[in-house]
């Protein structure tokens, strides 16, 4: 798939960063752009889970990292031309990658790994690799540690099953 010119900027002020099957790893939301489109440029599929309320945010978020357009341009839909053509390529582009996103407001462990498990096998019939499994989510309020610990504990068993790096996006 071609990459636009934004697409290539992205990548190319990036150092690599690597991601190992079976550890869970934290990173910077700044970084999520980058790690999208190593994983489509490389022709691996990304299964990317966004929880919480605040997942509307999260689309606003890279759409504006991905077409280098300020956040508040995007929200406000005040757009100019030269704007507008920008994340129409930056979607057509998301549009074609290999990119699966579920976006249920509140999913418990148990499902996603149903979820996970179901996407991996019809991605094997297809003849698709599943590079990448993120985990976006917004905690509202105080959140228990052993709460983040049981799922760290549960995205470690799915990463360490299907041999996929599994990282957690942290704001």
């Amino acid at each position: 798939m071609k990459k636009t010119a934004i697409q290539q900027n992205i990548l190319a002020d990036a150092s690599a960063k690597s991601i190992d099957v079976g550890a869970i790893t934290c990173l910077k939301k700044e970084d999520l752009p980058r790690m999208l489109l190593q994983n489509f440029s490389s022709n691996l599929a990304v299964a990317l889970f966004v929880c919480g309320k605040d997942r509307h945010d999260f689309y606003e978020y890279l759409l504006s990292e991905l077409t280098q357009i300020k956040l508040e341009r995007i929200q406000s839909g005040y757009l100019n031309k030269e704007e507008y053509s920008r994340c129409e390529e930056v979607l057509t582009y998301l549009s074609k990658s290999p990119l699966y996103i579920d976006d249920a407001v509140s999913l418990d462990i148990s499902e996603i790994k149903k979820r996970v498990d179901r996407l991996s096998r019809e991605l094997t019939l297809q003849g698709i690799k599943l590079g990448l499994i993120v985990f976006w989510r917004a905690y509202e309020g105080e959140v228990d540690s052993s709460e983040k610990r049981k799922w760290q504990v549960e995205l470690q068993e799915i990463s360490l099953k299907l041999c996929v790096p599994v990282i957690m996006v942290k704001e």
